[in-house]
């Protein structure tokens, strides 16, 4: 029998081992680095506020009580979807959906707009019906008659065409191959993460200067979600993130005191009544009061009064405004009062005080109820 000492006996633990597989994969994993902010997105620091009616909801109910809740931080469009933006969906159906197969037409058409929102029996609005989606002089307006199924859809339809555009500019996917695409052999970033839609690879995924490789050390060509050149999915904002990001808090938050030892987040000051306010008045102005009186969204400011009178009309929109009129908010994100109405990913139903949660991101989804499977013994 041979006796051994605690120290020639090699010491192998579990993290041993993690760490030669972390040496052996170094040049086959992709590094940590930052999201890179999509196209049209500004980025939104989370934080709590308080969320719901405020004294000046005249028609507030029970549906839209007063609670705190905390908001992660999260990524939100500049501007409203614009009409240019929406017909460039349209157009991309057209092409890949070809309109002359019957087949198809169903798709097209489910996506259209519904413009007759325009008319109403007791006012000439015959000229928004005809050209405010399709002229170019309407381009950058926000769209309108859009249902919550085609703002989702065109969501998804968003995400596919940004992915798309990453891997063609990588070099990692043949762009010529991706103009091909017909019909429902199209690309969409999960048909191709799972091997669902093929298409020719770019220069950069056939040369030497690709940094890609398998678990065997070999090239590929095939981008995975792992590798963080894809962009996760656009999705409509929760209702508690549009409402935090519209009333544009980082403005209001003061700095915290260095003598009291106070932190920021326990001086978030009182909920404020319109997006561009610094102070009590609703006014945001420069130290030189030069934004003092000028309207900074476009509303109704009375009965008959849409946009004041000629020679000094105060909103300069009778209907609508372009998507960057105005000053933007303290995120710098545009119209979040007045102008259009816009959706949200959550499903309205009344509330109670108990309908409510305190982890991040508050949201009102669907309804969820157990399934209990039937038995024959009773």
């Amino acid at each position: 029998m041979v006796a051994f000492s605690r120290k020639s006996l090699p010491s192998l633990t579990l993290q041993d081992g993690i760490t030669t597989t972390r040496k052996w994969a170094a040049s086959r994993l992709p590094r940590l680095k930052d999201q890179a902010t999509g196209p049209g997105l500004v980025f939104v620091q989370g934080g709590t506020f308080t969320m719901g009616q405020t004294e000046e909801d005249v028609m507030g109910d029970w549906n839209n009580i007063q609670r705190r809740v905390s908001v992660p931080s999260f990524y939100i469009d500049r501007t409203e979807v614009a009409n240019v933006h929406y017909r460039e969906y349209l157009y991309w159906l057209q092409r890949v959906f070809d309109p002359s197969d019957p087949v198809n037409i169903p798709i097209i058409e489910g996506a259209l707009p519904d413009t007759l929102v325009w008319r109403s029996e007791l006012s000439y609005n015959e000229p928004m019906v005809e050209y405010y989606f399709r002229h170019p002089g309407f381009n950058y307006y926000p769209v309108v008659g859009v249902s919550w199924q085609q703002a989702t859809d065109f969501c998804l339809w968003r995400s596919d065409r940004v992915n798309e555009g990453i891997l063609i500019k990588e070099g990692f996917v043949n762009e010529q191959g991706i103009m091909g695409q017909q019909g429902s052999n199209n690309f969409t970033t999960k048909s191709y993460l799972l091997d669902l839609y093929q298409t020719a690879p770019g220069k950069k995924a056939t040369s030497k200067k690709n940094s890609l490789k398998t678990p065997q050390g070999q090239p590929r060509t095939k981008v995975t979600f792992e590798d963080g050149l894809l962009m996760p999915n656009y999705r409509l904002p929760i209702e508690a993130e549009w409402e935090y990001a519209a009333y544009g808090l980082i403005d209001q938050n003061p700095r915290p005191s260095r003598k009291e030892g106070k932190k920021g987040e326990e001086l978030v000051s009182n909920k404020q009544v319109y997006p561009w306010s610094q102070n009590v008045n609703g006014l945001r102005d420069t130290r030189r009061g030069s934004w003092q009186g000028s309207f900074l969204a476009n509303f109704k400011r009375g009965a008959g009064d849409n946009a004041g009178v000629a020679g000094g009309l105060n909103d300069r929109a009778f209907y609508t405004a372009e998507v960057t009129s105005f000053f933007p908010n303290g995120f710098g994100l545009y119209n979040m009062a007045g102008n259009v109405s816009e959706w949200v990913q959550d499903v309205y139903r009344p509330m109670n005080t108990l309908d409510i949660d305190d982890m991040p991101a508050p949201f009102r989804g669907n309804k969820y109820q157990k399934i209990y499977k039937r038995s024959n013994h009773w």
